[in-house]
């Protein structure tokens, strides 16, 4: 379970990072930002585990594979992709890099839009929902009713958000956990938060998971930027 793995390395990292860094941004992709909140001790380790099982299983009641799929789309390159080319059941999930999209729907349309639109090279992803799409509003609504009693803890560090780059720091607590349910059918704007974090001159990235796939992005979307990795 990637929380439970995270919450581990954050535990074993955090102090160290808060005493040997003078300012710390966080952010996390899609199930990354619950770990991020929980670098920021919104919640304990048990409080977020619940809310992470609330988020499972909120999603679950629209899990189909025999209905919906999704794409990664490796895009040819120099091609700029108006977004206005998605639509009419065909959603934008995930805007990774400059050159890679994720796109999901129901099936019989995707693959008819992937047809008609040799724009790059679409990998099929191993879920069996819709994730960040309007198609998850339902569990949306779910996942904010069980959650609503949870009592989130103001963070004072810097955490941007995957729905529309908000920084938690600066909104109420009580507004995190609608903050939560609306990443939960928005697109995740991942090029857009290293951009956000960029531009606040932090320079040192440290990607927490079993795999470093999100800094993978980072050295052809921001040739010149001075970064480093940990």
């Amino acid at each position: 379970m990637i929380f439970v793995f995270s919450s581990i390395v954050i535990d074993l990292c955090r102090d160290y990072l808060h005493k040997n860094y003078s300012k710390i941004t966080l952010a996390g992709h899609s199930l990354g930002e619950y770990c991020a909140l929980y670098f920021a001790e919104s919640l304990n380790f048990e409080e977020m585990l619940e809310v992470v099982k609330c988020r499972g299983d909120s999603m679950s009641i629209v899990s189909d594979p025999n209905k919906y799929v999704m794409y990664a789309i490796l895009k040819k390159e120099d091609l700029k992709i108006d977004e206005t080319l998605f639509g009419d059941g065909v959603y934008i999930a995930n805007l990774n890099s400059d050159r890679q999209v994720v796109i999901c729907g129901f099936k019989d349309t995707v693959n008819k839009f992937k047809e008609q639109n040799p724009i790059g090279k679409f990998i099929p992803l191993n879920v069996s929902a819709p994730f960040h799409s309007d198609l998850m509003k339902d569990s949306a609504k779910i996942f904010s009713e069980k959650i609503k009693n949870n009592l989130f803890k103001k963070i004072n560090i810097d955490l941007i958000s995957n729905h529309k780059l908000i920084n938690y720091k600066n909104i109420s607590e009580k507004d995190y956990s609608n903050q939560l349910s609306l990443q939960i059918h928005s697109p995740v704007m991942w090029s857009d938060t290293i951009k956000t974090i960029l531009n606040d001159e932090i320079n040192t990235f440290i990607e927490i998971g079993p795999k470093k796939t999100l800094l993978n992005f980072l050295p052809k979307d921001f040739q010149g930027e001075k970064y480093s990795f940990l």
